[in-house]
């Protein structure tokens, strides 16, 4: 089978799409180039490779089995398919089918930066959480969303991505899930995500006006009898969508450089195998819970909350999050994982 799109497409493929006229992002106007050749590398390697259903791949791409059924029937697209699959080498449709049934995770998206000059691992991250959730974007989302400079970089993706074409969306709610830390440019940082998304969709904000890690356990059950903090935190209960930045133990963690985890926490976390957190909730290199002190001065979703949440997300990459993204995937903490090329290269000899 011979599927030729993409970017960096050889001169013949080029040529016959120019013939047939086929524009991808007509099909899909609210995605990039690179997410259109993503998208449509995965639907035909999931139907002539996987043997997949088309109701199971339009589950599996957030389409309707209608628009799987017209791909794979329209001429246009089965005038590229021949005996091989050939896709842009920036697209590792194999690598994630790979990880997808090495760890049981419902979807991979690996981003690859290799060539692509100047981008940093962030900015590349950003961009592939933005075209995801574009492309399961809908009326009456409920959209939760954490800190995560890659989570910032999103946001300014799908800013720069809009277009007079844009499709508006109706009943949107942003929900905050984390709340502020000490220090004052983490609590700027951790608001303006949330801020900037439903500024763009228009959509009603519902803030977590608390700190993440209350002076003591008598603080935080205070702050969990607000009503607003109650009001929010049901809300996430019921979100549709949970977008999430993925924490580690190194010393790149907002989390701990806040001070917000005392010195004694972080050595219990680090002593009972803590290898990161998402949303301040710590897991081990199995995707537990790492029960400590820390849990009972938490103010907001708890790790139950966060395995009910009807579809996770997480987002990063790099080497100092390989042992978090790991836990992540053994412990199926998120349907979705997003992340780079060489992260996902190392999880799949993961043993």
């Amino acid at each position: 089978m011979l599927i030729l799109f993409g970017v960096s497409k050889p001169e013949a493929a080029r040529r016959n799409r120019a013939n047939q006229k086929i524009r991808e992002p007509a099909l899909f106007p609210h995605l990039s180039e690179i997410m259109v050749d993503r998208l449509l590398a995965k639907i035909f390697h999931d139907y002539y490779v996987r043997n997949y259903s088309q109701a199971k791949i339009a589950q599996r791409c957030n389409i309707s089995r209608q628009r799987v059924q017209r791909i794979l029937a329209d001429e246009r697209y089965r005038a590229m398919v021949e005996v091989r699959i050939r896709v842009p080498d920036n697209i590792h449709t194999e690598l994630e089918s790979e990880l997808e049934d090495k760890f049981g995770v419902e979807e991979f998206a690996v981003v690859d930066i290799r060539g692509a000059g100047t981008k940093s691992l962030e900015q590349a991250l950003g961009e592939a959480a933005a075209d995801y959730l574009m492309n399961v974007m809908a009326d009456d989302m409920s959209i939760a969303i954490t800190w995560s400079n890659v989570l910032l970089k999103m946001t300014g993706a799908i800013s720069r991505s809009m277009n007079a074409s844009y499709k508006k969306f109706r009943n949107v709610k942003i929900i905050q899930s984390i709340g502020a830390l000490g220090e004052v440019k983490l609590e700027f940082h951790s608001l303006e995500i949330a801020q900037r998304l439903a500024k763009i969709f228009d959509a009603r904000l519902y803030f977590l006006l608390a700190p993440v890690v209350a002076a003591n356990p008598k603080a935080a059950k205070e702050f969990l009898r607000e009503d607003m903090v109650l009001e929010t935190l049901e809300e996430f209960r019921q979100t549709s969508l949970f977008l999430a930045g993925v924490g580690s133990m190194s010393g790149e963690s907002s989390l701990l450089r806040s001070g917000a985890v005392s010195g004694e926490l972080e050595a219990e976390l680090r002593a009972k195998g803590a290898v990161g957190d998402i949303n301040a909730i710590f897991f081990d290199h199995e995707g537990k819970h790492v029960r400590s002190g820390l849990d009972a001065r938490i103010v907001g979703p708890t790790m139950t909350d966060l395995r009910r949440t009807q579809r996770l997300v997480a987002v990063a990459g790099g080497p100092n999050k390989y042992a978090a993204l790991l836990g992540v995937a053994r412990g199926r903490l998120a349907k979705v994982i997003i992340t780079d090329f060489d992260t996902g290269r190392r999880l799949i000899r993961q043993k």
